[in-house]
């Protein structure tokens, strides 16, 4: 399942949930790197998934004029052999190169 407020890092622990539900292949491409797409997603064996996005509170102090989002995501295989194949070739490596790039809305995927 995906965190709750309450199970993120100390760091995060001031953030406030923004938004949650079901993440479909779909919502996944729209919404992911750009050349993203849903057929990427199902071939990798994705089935479905659910997020949380959660954002600071406003008493807490912008850190440098950055504005962090975190999320928790649980994905849906096919089976379980395909979870390796998920992490490698789509969820690490769509980061590694986009590292700078815009992810939608403004932001930029950093290190």
């Amino acid at each position: 399942m995906a965190l709750e407020a309450g199970d993120l890092p100390e760091s995060l622990r001031g953030y406030q949930l923004a938004r949650a539900g079901v993440l479909n292949n779909d919502e996944m491409a729209e919404n992911g790197f750009p050349g993203s797409t849903a057929d990427r997603f199902r071939d990798a064996g994705r089935i479905s998934g659910y997020m949380r996005e959660f954002v600071p509170t406003s008493d807490l102090p912008p850190a440098d004029g950055l504005n962090f989002v975190g999320a928790t995501v649980v994905h849906l295989f096919s089976n379980p052999d395909q979870v390796s194949g998920w992490m490698t070739d789509v969820f690490v490596k769509d980061f590694e190169e986009n590292l700078g790039e815009s992810v939608g809305s403004g932001s930029k995927s950093y290190r």
